[in-house]
């Protein structure tokens, strides 16, 4: 299982390259100009004020602290939006042609020949996804560090580091969730469709909670509630309920596809 966990972990180094590249520039870009950011900030906040307040409540962005703390700075231009987005794509890259892939492909009757059976075959493409997710969430998160160094920013590391293992459990449930859905079919475009769609319902399910009152109980049923960057990143903390999700989805999902992909027929599929 060890060598299926490695083979598959090479075979993406170009995509966690790729996507950490891509968030790694965000936040270089953004570090680079917060300095003089915050010096207009006064004139930046009132300037905010006459914007409607609802677009900042649709994505959960607080004016508070906007511009006074890097922290806060980043909340709102890089985690509210971007980083979710690809951490997003890449696990629906990845999950998808975990295990319905090499169905698509034909491969996966070389992998069971293998001596291997199909729960450690699952769980090797799970750990593999997990080493590459995990590497994504981490450096792109904590590459804030040097750029912040660089730039002579203060920057508080023990919120980043709180909000690596936000990012880490919102990842592992998202994950869990597509190789769900990747153990049940056997076409990459399925599991890439379905599970795209869900998050994107997720995420409008989430802003519309935020717009109209009368829906707010709707943000549970979203994995985007349950994301609090801006308790991680400006309060260093991360509710109790939010850790039982993650962890929670995570697992469920995860035993029900193992369970689903060792009883599938996938000769006939």
């Amino acid at each position: 299982m060890l060598a299926l966990i490695i083979q598959t972990v090479k075979k993406s180094k170009w995509g966690i390259f790729g996507y950490t590249l891509a968030a790694a520039l965000m936040v270089w870009l953004l570090v680079m100009v917060y300095p003089s950011m915050a010096m207009q900030g006064e004139e930046l906040r009132k300037a905010f004020e006459s914007y409607p307040k609802e677009l900042f409540q649709a994505f959960g962005i607080s004016m508070e602290g906007f511009f006074a703390t890097l922290e806060g700075y980043l909340g709102g231009e890089q985690y509210s939006i971007t980083w979710p987005i690809i951490l997003i794509m890449l696990v629906v890259s990845f999950g998808g042609g975990a295990l319905a892939g090499e169905v698509e492909r034909g491969t996966i009757g070389i992998l069971l020949s293998q001596p291997l059976s199909r729960i450690k075959l699952f769980l090797g493409k799970y750990l593999a996804g997990l080493v590459v997710i995990l590497t994504y969430v981490f450096a792109s998160i904590l590459v804030v560090v040097p750029f912040a160094q660089i730039y002579d920013v203060s920057y508080r590391l023990p919120n980043h580091l709180t909000l690596t293992i936000l990012g880490s459990l919102f990842a592992l449930a998202i994950f869990g969730v597509t190789m769900l859905f990747s153990s049940f079919f056997s076409e990459r475009g399925k599991v890439t469709m379905l599970s795209a769609g869900l998050f994107m319902l997720m995420y409008f399910i989430n802003v519309l909670a935020n717009l109209k009152e009368s829906l707010v109980n709707l943000k549970y049923l979203s994995l985007f509630h349950y994301f609090d960057y801006g308790k991680a990143l400006l309060e260093n903390r991360i509710e109790p309920l939010t850790i039982s999700v993650f962890l929670g989805v995570s697992v469920v999902c995860t035993l029900i596809g193992i369970y689903w992909f060792n009883r599938r027929d996938i000769a006939a599929s």
